[in-house]
């Protein structure tokens, strides 16, 4: 378990502006649980990519462009056609999530624009087709 926090850690630190960094302070499963607010998160990674999910919600989503499909694979087989809720980076994972749905593999749902500090965010619920 400590590999794979550390891992998810290093792909925070990487990939988030530090005010979005939570995982930072966290050192065993029960804070990752609280973190997750799930007391079964399901966590898929890869060396550059990583995926947290809990029964409604994808709670984190880092992709390198070669695991895009394979984090919808993950994404598909995890919550089958129940809604899924998330927030996602305008400016990165949002992408992705569009990309799905313009490849018709998702159903948007809704998606509501806020603000975290400086980084523009969208809530999003939708469903696998």
């Amino acid at each position: 378990m400590r590999k794979l926090l550390n891992h998810l850690k290093k792909l925070e630190r990487q990939n988030y502006p530090e005010f979005m960094q939570y995982m930072q302070d966290i050192d065993n499963w029960e804070e990752f649980c609280e973190y997750c607010e799930c007391d079964n998160p399901v966590v898929h990674s890869t060396d550059g990519s990583c995926l947290i999910m809990t029964h409604s919600e994808i709670v984190d989503l880092v992709a390198t462009p070669q695991d895009i499909f394979r984090i919808y694979k993950w994404v598909r087989e995890h919550f089958g056609n129940r809604i899924i809720e998330g927030d996602f980076r305008y400016n990165t994972s949002y992408p992705i999530i569009k990309l799905f749905e313009k490849r018709k593999k998702i159903n948007i749902l809704s998606e509501t624009k806020w603000y975290w500090e400086h980084e523009r965010m969208i809530e999003i619920k939708f469903q696998i087709t």
